[in-house]
């Protein structure tokens, strides 16, 4: 936990029936509001090149903030100093704070909002940041996420969001880049060394998952 942060705690409801055009904009308004407030955190993580600061900020955001899912029934967005107050925060928060680290560094980014199970179903959210020759990089630091530049596949559904502060008070325009349509294959997740690491991911981006036949056929318990 990064202690040079103390934030006092205060939980204020935004709507009571909120859907995932409300999560987004509500997302990029406490990011416009508050991107200042860690701009310290920019300096110490900013190195020579984008793909060294864009891993600072991944080795930083998991050494500092343990993953903690919102309270069952709420959608919880902390600022990003209160994440870091805090030291947790589930993926929308960690999201909230890199995102404002990169918007003090200037760099283009997103935010993508993934479905993995059902095309309906948002189940993830995490930043990818380009370095100015277009390279993308994911910064997922939640724990199933095995390193740096790692993105969990295949998604069959996803928002990508364009994070320019000059657009962050116009984010309703977010739209579906594109809609995956292959069925699930489990065999087709990258970068898994075994079937126990394949699972334990599984567990941890779709919930408890019990494999049911061999005809890769999933569901939750």
């Amino acid at each position: 936990m990064d202690n040079s942060y103390k934030v006092l705690g205060k939980t204020i409801s935004l709507k009571q029936y909120a859907d995932i055009q409300d999560t987004i904009n509500a997302i990029g308004r406490i990011i416009r509001d508050n991107y200042p407030a860690v701009a310290d955190i920019a300096v110490r993580v900013k190195a020579d090149t984008a793909e060294q600061t864009f891993r600072n900020i991944w080795e930083y955001v998991r050494k500092n903030v343990r993953y903690e899912n919102d309270e069952i029934g709420k959608e919880q967005l902390r600022r990003p100093q209160r994440t870091i107050s805090d030291g947790k925060g589930d993926c929308d928060d960690m999201s909230i704070l890199i995102s404002s680290i990169l918007v003090n560094l200037g760099y283009h980014h997103e935010l993508v909002i993934a479905a993995y199970k059902s095309k309906d179903k948002w189940q993830h959210i995490y930043p990818a940041a380009y370095s100015s020759n277009r390279q993308r990089y994911v910064i997922d630091c939640v724990p199933e996420i095995p390193y740096f530049n790692y993105e969990a596949s295949p998604i069959k559904n996803k928002i990508v969001i364009s994070m320019k502060l000059e657009e962050l008070g116009s984010l309703s325009d977010a739209f579906a880049i594109r809609e995956l349509t292959e069925p699930f294959n489990i065999n087709s997740l990258e970068g898994i060394a075994d079937d126990c690491q394949q699972l334990r991911l599984l567990q941890g981006l779709l919930g408890n998952v019990a494999i049911v036949d061999e005809l890769e056929q999933y569901d939750t318990v």
